[in-house]
């Protein structure tokens, strides 16, 4: 009983957290909020997996949120400009008619799957 209690007090928590998740991205005007609101989500599991259990969730996800604002923004928009820098590449690579082009586009290919 003891452990289907604290499991669903998990799942509550998982929860409230998606849905700071899905407002605070939604405030953000969608295009400024979305990696803030993905920073502070990351930093509360951080703040879970190292045993800091007991804390208030919306504080927490709110001083993360203001904290990482303009570096998860920052961050997020040049790491996605280069993704689509590189699978445009990656396109205009496959549309040719040279084999050695169709060549590069393999390190090409696992660059853009990691970053992207």
């Amino acid at each position: 009983m003891v452990a289907l209690l604290r499991g669903l007090e998990w799942f509550t928590k998982l929860v409230y957290l998606n849905f700071l998740w899905v407002i605070f991205s939604i405030l953000g005007l969608g295009l400024f909020g979305f990696f803030p609101a993905m920073a502070a989500t990351f930093s509360v599991v951080h703040q879970w997996m190292n045993k800091n259990t007991d804390m208030s969730l919306f504080k927490e996800f709110w001083r993360a949120y203001k904290m990482y604002f303009i570096k998860s923004n920052v961050l997020g928009y040049c790491l996605g400009g280069m993704g689509v820098v590189l699978v445009i590449d990656l396109f205009v690579l496959n549309s040719s008619q040279h084999v050695f082009l169709h060549y590069l586009s393999i390190p090409l290919a696992v660059l853009v799957f990691y970053i992207v």
